[in-house]
């Protein structure tokens, strides 16, 4: 992930997950086509049979409620959230500090005998 911060990562996955639930909440509605006043009276027949038959029994629901469900997260939302998304390390940054890195792995910095005479005096 070049040019990208802990930080950018972070906002990378809260874009993904924005867009999932933009498409989760914005998929198209059922439609009927049928005339809603014939299902209507459909219903209540079966409703009233069903009545005579069965009384009614409440059952608790297992299922989540819809706004304490999540939506799915996809691989496609993050690709697209990485499209969107931007490094907040400029190349001249990151070059700073691959030349921080690599004085210290071998631990020598520019004026190195300068700090040991004035840490030795």
């Amino acid at each position: 992930t070049p040019g990208l911060t802990g930080a950018d990562l972070r906002a990378m996955i809260y874009t993904a997950q924005l867009l999932s639930h933009k498409a989760a909440t914005s998929k198209p509605k059922k439609v009927d086509f049928l005339d809603q006043e014939k299902v209507t009276e459909c219903e209540e027949v079966k409703r009233k049979e069903s009545e005579k038959n069965h009384p009614i029994q409440l059952k608790p629901s297992l299922k989540k409620s819809p706004s304490t469900e999540k939506p799915p997260l996809t691989q496609e939302h993050f690709i697209e959230a990485a499209e969107q998304s931007q490094g907040s390390v400029t190349p001249s940054e990151a070059k700073k500090y691959e030349n921080i890195y690599a004085r210290f792995q071998t631990g020598k910095g520019e004026n190195t005998a300068q700090q040991q005479k004035a840490t030795l005096a």
